[in-house]
Formats: C-alpha cells, sequence, structure tokens
C-alpha cells in the first residue's frame, strides 16, 4: 500500500498546498513548513559532535535530541516525557539549546497481558495524585516511541551470526529494526487497545521505532485486527547527511495522525488480519480491550511472543510515494 492511503486528509492537505503554491494559517501545515525550511539547523541539532548522527550517544541522549528537535517541532502535541527509568539520564538536551528533558513514567499494559516502557511519550502524562483525584484515570498520551539500541543486543548479535561477513555496518544498523519487530509489535499492539479504550473513535494507532540513522512506523488497528508497518526510513541522507524529506513529512504524518489520517481502505479492511485476535482467548482479549493502563508501577507480567511466526508481519506501507508526487505536482506546474 502507498503510505498515504491511510492519511487521506494529510495527502489533501499538502496537495492543496503544492497546487496554491501560497502560505497557510493551518497550524498543522505551518509545523512542516517551519520545519522543512530549517532542515539545515534541525539535522545540527541532531547530530552528536563528537560523530556526527552515527556518532556513539547513549540511548537516553539521542531520546532527548528526537523529542527536542525532532518529533516537537512536528507535532502540535508539545507535551512530553522520557522514560524515568532510562539509564544515562541527562537533565539538558545535549545539544547547544540546553533544554530541560522531561522524564516520567512510560510504562504500560496489565499483569495479565503484557508490559512494558516506551523510550518517548508525547502527550500529557498524569501524575499519581492527578490519576487518583480522576473519576477515569487515563493518561491523554499522544503518540510513543521506541528508541532502539545503536548496538545490537545479545539476542540481535546471535541473529546477525548467521549473515554474510560482507554486510556493511549501514547494512547491519538498517537490518536492527527488523530484528526488534516482537518488541515493537507487542508495544504496538498494546497501544492501540489502550488508545481505543479511552477513543471510542480512533482506528489505526501508529507507534514509532527509531535508531540512530533509521525510523519505523507501525499501525495496528485493534478493532479490525490490521497490522501495516512502513519500510525501514533512513533518517538522513546519504550524500549531505542532511535530514531527509521524505522522511520528515512522513514523520509529520504520523505525530499528528489524530488530524490527517482517514484510516483503512475497504481494499485494507478487506485484506488478511494481523491474527492476534484469533491466536489469544476471549478473556484475554478482553482485557486487552479493557484492562491496559499507562503510568502503572512496575510488575511481573506474562510475555507476548510475538517470534512463534504466528502472526503475519504486517503489511509495508510506502512513504516514498508523497515525495514521488510532490516532485511531478512541481513538474507540472514548471
Amino acid at each position: 500500500y502507498v503510505f498515504t492511503e491511510i492519511f487521506g486528509k494529510g495527502h489533501h492537505m499538502l496537495l492543496q498546498y503544492m497546487m496554491k503554491q501560497d502560505g497557510s494559517d493551518d497550524p498543522l501545515l505551518q509545523k512542516l513548513i517551519s520545519y522543512t525550511s530549517n532542515l539545515k539547523e534541525a539535522t545540527k541539532a541532531l547530530q552528536n559532535v563528537s560523530g556526527g548522527s552515527r556518532g556513539k550517544e547513549s540511548e537516553t541522549e539521542w531520546a532527548a535530541r528526537l523529542a527536542v528537535h525532532f518529533f516537537l517541532p512536528l507535532s502540535l502535541v508539545q507535551d512530553y516525557i522520557l522514560d524515568s527509568c532510562s539509564s544515562h539520564k541527562v537533565l539538558e538536551c545535549p545539544c547547544s539549546c540546553k533544554s530541560r528533558i522531561n522524564y516520567g513514567d512510560t510504562s504500560i499494559g496489565h499483569p495479565k497481558t503484557w508490559f512494558g516502557l516506551f523510550d518517548i511519550v508525547i502527550g500529557k502524562t498524569l501524575s499519581p495524585q492527578e490519576r487518583n483525584k480522576r473519576r477515569k484515570p487515563e493518561t491523554e498520551v499522544h503518540i510513543a516511541a521506541t528508541v532502539i539500541p545503536e548496538e545490537p543486543d545479545e539476542e540481535s548479535e546471535t541473529l546477525l551470526e548467521s549473515s554474510e561477513d560482507n554486510l556493511s555496518q549501514i547494512e547491519v544498523k538498517f537490518e536492527s529494526l527488523h530484528k526488534f519487530f516482537s518488541q515493537i509489535a507487542s508495544q504496538s499492539i498494546v497501544f492501540s487497545f489502550y488508545q481505543k479504550k479511552c477513543n471510542s473513535a480512533v482506528s489505526i494507532v501508529p507507534s514509532i521505532a527509531v535508531s540512530k540513522t533509521h525510523v519505523q512506523f507501525h499501525f495496528y488497528d485493534c478493532e479490525k485486527d490490521l497490522y501495516f508497518l512502513s519500510r525501514e526510513m533512513p533518517l538522513f541522507s546519504e550524500d549531505d547527511n542532511e535530514l531527509l524529506l521524505e522522511t520528515v513529512i512522513a514523520t509529520w504524518l504520523v505525530l499528528n495522525y489524530r488530524h490527517l489520517l482517514s484510516g483503512p481502505t475497504e481494499g485494507m479492511v478487506k485484506g488478511e488480519k494481523f491474527g492476534f485476535h484469533s491466536n489469544v482467548s476471549d478473556e484475554v482479549l478482553n482485557l486487552y480491550r479493557n484492562e491496559i493502563k499507562m503510568g502503572i508501577t512496575k510488575i511481573k507480567t506474562e510475555h507476548l511472543d510475538l517470534k512463534s511466526g504466528l502472526y503475519y508481519q504486517g503489511v509495508i506501507v510506502d512513504a516514498s510515494d508523497t515525495l514521488k508526487r510532490k516532485k511531478n505536482m512541481k513538474k507540472q506546474q514548471s
């Protein structure tokens, strides 16, 4: 599928802007225009001065850069937290802006389903005191992201041992997002059920997986059991190491999905199901639908294993079409 098929509203907004070629007062579009007008500055802020964007830097430092200089500038929602349980926490953004970094409880799950922690949460979170005051103590989370370690963990290293010796470093890192599919899919499924519980009007809910070099978007519709994932999109151009416009546009669409997403097409709904619903009991499925919580105390839980091959590993959605359409539009106008 083409990436913009599920972002019909966002696609229409971009086409309207490109055809008119004038400024827009729409706050959403202004976010994208402002950011893409200053890609060099944004790129510089994301890069580690000790070694560029691919230099050695802790996951928390990278998460801080992403939140302050990539996600927030493209999002209408300006509240965020990083995982308070993360190691090597920094008080300020590692770049020269020295923005204060916010930390909080990013946990999500249920004792009998799956429990985990996101690295970055965009949206308003509630303190324990605030949750106790509310009749329905839910966080107002918008979207969440998982930062993939720069170096493969022991499990990933074992998987990579069977790979050809001549794989380049970039190719190994490119594959790293795929190696973490089980973790990311588990988080995406749980997050989708949580969002559906908080807002019955939502359909496909995205989540983000991002490494030092690539980003991938996962989408799950917990009602229709549909799972889609984008291709692993490079963050930076190989030519000048600048942020890729295609990736920036796709990220903007995802971060603002509540305004720009149109939902699955009829063809998608009639297509192959992910298989999660059919592989859990009605009792467990009911827990997912009604009992998933965010901002809870860390607890021992059952493990949701997606490596068993029971599930169809999603359908690829290709974001490259967005930029191709933009280039074609410019050619037609010239």
